[in-house]
């Protein structure tokens, strides 16, 4: 005697980064590529994960226990996506290390602030890899330490720092006060 399990179903889209959301468990499921923005059905049950497309089976995973995480089959990603299975925690964080301690510390943070790291890594990566094509080391390392010297640790506090150029007033503040009183 074999027992049959019960699937649930759900609908989805499948997004730009060619995962489809699963929201009871709150996981990402790769799709391949080619059905990026396309409405797709899911039938799931607590061992397993088939995601279908017009009837026809296009991928299968076996279900996360885990709530949040990303479930990929490389082959499901393209080219262009693959360059993402390099990101993790330690990937954003060496990166800031090379801007500096205080950025390094910020990102650290940053990440560790956020109940699914991988939700942050747009951000992260934004603060990596484009800001320093956009400004020096010295300023990003310079917004990164008002960040940390006020334990908040936010994208939008960040972006305001820099964009109003905060970091100058700072270093001239702190110049001020080592001044010696006569």
């Amino acid at each position: 005697i074999s027992s049959f399990e019960m699937y649930e179903f759900s609908r989805a889209k499948v997004q730009k980064m060619g995962y489809a959301f699963l929201g009871t468990d709150k996981c990402y499921y790769s799709v391949p590529y080619h059905y990026i923005g396309k409405y797709i059905e899911i039938q799931y049950n607590k061992r397993v994960v088939e995601i279908y497309y017009n009837k026809e089976r296009i991928a299968i995973h076996s279900k996360s226990q885990t709530q949040g995480k990303y479930i990929t089959v490389a082959d499901h990603l393209s080219t262009a996506h693959k360059k993402y299975m390099q990101w993790n925690d330690d990937y954003f964080i060496i990166i800031a290390g090379t801007i500096g301690e205080n950025m390094k510390q910020f990102i650290s943070t940053y990440i560790s602030n956020y109940k699914y790291p991988q939700a942050s890594y747009k951000s992260c990566n934004y603060f990596v890899k484009v800001l320093p094509k956009q400004h020096t080391f010295e300023e990003l390392e310079k917004v990164a330490s008002l960040c940390v010297e006020h334990s908040i640790f936010s994208y939008d506090f960040y972006m305001k720092m820099l964009q109003n150029k905060a970091y100058e007033n700072h270093s001239k503040t702190a110049e001020v006060q080592h001044i010696p009183v006569h």
